[in-house]
């Protein structure tokens, strides 16, 4: 019985996911249009889905080497052969085929690949520490913009960004900060830092381009 339901499903993740999905859709055909009000909502999902992506990813993620390399690095290869051929064949450019720069979305791949390599580094850190972890990584993440050599090559950008959303969902850190706040609190602080996130987004447009949130340049 307590095998059985450990691998029930978790509902929430799901409804999540699909409504990350949706933003997703919304955010690039909102790249369609112009004005005031597009750029409001282009920049609030772009806030936020991706990290809350690289979150569940996290949440789900296997310490397995094979997996990661099943799922993730093969894909990518593959993928990335294909996109080669389609540019060449179909659209005529004129490229080479290389892997060490991955094209367009397939940033994704590479990315969860290497924060799959990574865990077991992180995996043995002790449940009272995994704060000073996470805090830690957002730090390098922040100080990575400072270097204009880590870019889209290897994913590298993303990679270092992203990577304590992920960390976050591996360690199951809401859940942890929720059981320590209570769950009104935890919600309340949420709501409190999601408002001032959107008004900040909706007054302060032109301190924030579009470039700031896909997290591939230096500052």
């Amino acid at each position: 019985k307590e095998e059985m339901e450990s691998m029930e499903r978790n509902y929430k993740i799901d409804n999540l996911k699909a409504i990350l999905i949706f933003f997703v859709v919304l955010g690039h055909l909102l790249e369609l249009f112009g004005g005031v009000h597009q750029k409001f909502l282009y920049l609030a999902i772009y806030s936020f889905h991706m990290p809350a992506f690289v979150y569940t990813t996290g949440y789900f993620a296997k310490r397995d080497p094979w997996h990661a390399f099943r799922h993730f690095l093969f894909p990518y290869a593959v993928y990335q052969t294909l996109y080669f051929c389609f540019r060449r064949l179909v659209l005529h450019k004129q490229i080479v085929l290389q892997y060490t720069t991955p094209y367009w979305l397939l940033w994704y791949l590479m990315a969860c690949f290497f924060w799959l390599l990574l865990l077991p580094a992180f995996d043995s850190v002790r449940k009272e520490n995994r704060l000073a972890v996470v805090g830690t990584a957002l730090l390098v993440a922040l100080l990575v913009g400072l270097d204009p050599t880590v870019g889209y090559a290897f994913s590298l950008s993303r990679t270092v960004v992203f990577f304590p959303s992920f960390l976050m969902g591996y360690y199951r850190l809401p859940e942890q900060i929720s059981e320590r706040l209570g769950p009104r609190i935890t919600t309340l602080v949420s709501g409190m830092v999601a408002a001032g996130g959107l008004w900040f987004i909706a007054f302060q447009t032109n301190l924030l381009p579009e470039e700031a949130f896909y997290q591939t340049n230096s500052y």
